[in-house]
């Protein structure tokens, strides 16, 4: 597929040069982009939405590596003659969250008590990475900027889990369980 989207819609973007952009995954076009840092030749590998924002990702000829690109910061783009073989195997949603998270504050890893597919079927695969755990479960890795909101989201999965880092992690949990409770008391 030439995107892949988390849950969360993206917000509006230039629909010319998204068109423009998955045109040239699927044919495995190279491509110039006017990015706001200049102008570069990309053998585009896929688009992906996280966060409500689009991204490019792709070899950057100029770079001489893979690279993401916001499609917000990018002016327009135009298929070139080249042709181009992406590496086998090369996911960009993945990519997209690997570059995503070295910048993240905190680091976390939680278990979940589901299995593989199941954990993949309901959650966007921007959650995070996924990896089955020897003993069952699912191992969550993954980040975030504010530990009180993963707490909510985590709060709202429909299987039992457990934090094993960061451990503010679990105090913010604890901070959000207490909040329930006492909404529960006033409620009742």
């Amino acid at each position: 597929a030439a995107a892949t989207s988390s849950t969360a819609g993206p917000p509006p973007t230039e629909p010319q040069l998204v068109l423009t952009l998955a045109g040239a995954v699927r044919d495995r076009r190279t491509v110039r982009i006017e990015h706001v840092r200049g102008s570069r030749e990309v053998d585009p590998y896929g688009l992906v939405v996280h966060t409500r924002r689009w991204y490019l990702v792709g070899h950057d000829h100029l770079r001489d590596a893979v690279r993401t690109y916001r499609l917000d910061r990018i002016g327009g783009a135009a298929e070139l003659p080249g042709r181009f073989v992406p590496p086998a195997g090369f996911d960009p949603v993945a990519h997209v969250l690997r570059a995503l998270t070295d910048g993240w504050t905190h680091r976390m890893e939680v278990w979940l008590d589901t299995d593989l597919e199941t954990a993949r079927a309901r959650l966007p695969a921007t959650f995070g990475d996924l990896r089955p755990c020897p003993g069952g479960g699912v191992l969550v890795t993954s980040g975030a900027e504010d530990l009180r909101a993963m707490a909510r989201i985590l709060a709202g999965l429909p299987w039992p889990f457990a934090v094993r880092h960061p451990p503010a992690l679990t105090a913010a949990l604890a901070e959000h369980v207490t909040a329930l409770t006492e909404a529960v008391a006033r409620s009742g």
